[in-house]
């Protein structure tokens, strides 16, 4: 046994050996933080921008969970220009022709790791977040005929079929009589339209949400709930890496062995795209089919699939339901374009589901789906592109070369 005085004594002295290293480190990584946020602020302290923004990504990141970030970055544009500091070292660019020259083929801009955040698996790539330009341009060009529709014979009819059962729906459920009032959630109806659609397109099968009239997977409800993770990990990538720790996908990440919710997606995709692979494999004329047939992997096709289902039911399901709320939120547009529609149909200039190349006549009707999405773009996040190492000049404005030394694209 040890006198409780000398205990105590040793305790005092072991806190007076510690104190002065952990303050010296405690020091040492406020100054060094500083001296980083320094450096920063000095590379681009030529770019007007919010002052706090100079320091820090929280000003980026409460601008898009506000929900409308478009709106306020355009306001900012108007006010201090066509290049704006919006992060430490990040820029807002609004110049169109500058956007084009960023965005291009051949672009000398290159992806930053702000892409990482869009694993829907976060041990594998997809076409969105693969940021090397050589790999990402392969795995494109054994993509690009099932997303072009030119392998999938059913394309159209899948869509017209899906609009039939949406219309069968309403009509059914939901006409209200003199006594009967019958509410409907239009914004939830069309989630469940843009899954079929996509989920039919995509392997073949249909979830099924019209014709039942429910979230049969607990997609919607998990996907709402996955939203701010992932605003969060598209503004501060560096925690892409946390998530994929192999403890965190284990016991926090989804699981493709959970009842509901994006896990059971995950369980789903593994077993659509299981069935088209190895020596009883079923072969189909749809999007993961083209994708087998030229030559993606059976790990690569799942992690597209969820890409699919994930990225691109909300993006398609934000237009229609924006894009809806414009127009019959305004009584001229409406009377307009239901004038266009019927004297279409009462001409017989149309078909029942209407077809794509008699809808392209419509000049109205095209309008106000590009009106639409000029109001509310579907995907309002930022999308960081690297700068050259060299540097460049946009509007005037010299922009240093990026820092990659620490940009890893970590794919498998």
């Amino acid at each position: 046994m040890v006198p409780a005085q000398d205990e105590n004594g040793f305790l005092r002295l072991f806190a007076k050996v510690c104190y002065y290293p952990a303050l010296s480190l405690v020091v040492y990584l406020i100054g060094r933080t500083m001296f980083q946020q320094l450096i920063s602020y000095r590379r681009l302290k030529h770019i007007p921008g919010p002052f706090c923004a100079a320091f820090t990504n929280l000003w980026i990141l409460q601008t898009i969970l506000k929900g409308y970030a478009w709106i306020e970055w355009g306001h900012i544009c108007e006010k201090l220009g066509p290049v704006i500091r919006v992060g430490p070292n990040e820029l807002l660019i609004s110049d169109p022709e500058s956007i084009r020259r960023i965005l291009s083929v051949r672009s000398s801009y290159t992806r930053s790791d702000l892409f990482d955040s869009t694993r829907f698996n976060p041990s594998q790539n997809n076409l969105l977040s693969q940021r090397e330009d050589r790999i990402h341009n392969e795995i494109r060009s054994k993509m690009i005929a099932g997303y072009s529709g030119k392998e999938n014979d059913m394309l159209e009819a899948t869509i017209d079929k899906n609009v039939q059962n949406m219309v069968k729906l309403i009509t059914d459920k939901y006409i209200s009589t003199s006594t009967d009032f019958r509410p409907m959630d239009l914004a939830q109806k069309v989630g469940y339209f843009t899954i079929d659609v996509i989920s039919e397109l995509a392997f073949g099968q249909a979830f099924g949400n019209l014709t039942q009239d429910k979230d049969m997977h607990g997609f919607f409800q998990a996907f709402d709930a996955m939203m701010p993770a992932l605003t969060v990990l598209s503004i501060y990538p560096e925690f892409c890496k946390i998530m994929r720790a192999n403890w965190v996908m284990k016991y926090i990440l989804p699981s493709e062995k959970d009842p509901a919710g994006f896990g059971k997606i995950i369980g789903l995709a593994k077993t659509v795209v299981a069935e088209r692979y190895g020596p009883n494999k079923k072969e189909q004329r749809d999007m993961l089919g083209s994708f087998v047939r030229h030559g993606l992997t059976q790990e690569r096709a799942e992690s597209e699939v969820l890409l699919q289902l994930g990225a691109g039911s909300d993006t398609v399901a934000t237009a229609i339901r924006s894009t809806f709320l414009h127009i019959i939120s305004s009584p001229a547009v409406y009377v307009t374009l239901k004038s266009e529609i019927n004297n279409a149909a009462k001409n017989h200039l149309v078909s029942s589901p209407i077809q794509d190349f008699e809808a392209k006549t419509m000049s109205y009707l095209q309008a106000c789906i590009k009106e639409g999405l000029r109001m509310w773009p579907p995907d309002a996040g930022a999308s960081y592109r690297l700068s050259p190492p060299g540097g460049d000049t946009i509007c005037g404005k010299f922009i240093p070369g990026a820092d990659i030394s620490n940009e890893g694209d970590g794919d498998p």
